[in-house]
């Protein structure tokens, strides 16, 4: 919980009172352009998809190249 908390910059105030800083600042005031959020979609489903073949691909050269040491 201590990590989602750091991340995200919410925190307890004074008397135990979860605050995020800073207070006055709404979600629409802090999201993006639309254009931006909609470059962002494009780029992640096109990322996306490339990350997972690469991996894929990482996998399959890689599986049964490793083995447990013998003692």
């Amino acid at each position: 919980m201590l990590h989602w908390a750091f991340f995200t910059g919410i925190r307890a105030g004074e008397g135990g009172v979860v605050s995020a800083d800073p207070p006055n600042l709404t979600l629409q005031a802090a999201a993006s352009s639309p254009h931006s959020q909609a470059f962002m979609l494009v780029g992640f489903a096109a990322l996306i998809p490339v990350t997972h073949i690469y991996n894929t691909y990482g996998f399959k050269v890689f599986s049964g190249k490793v083995h447990p040491l013998k003692e």
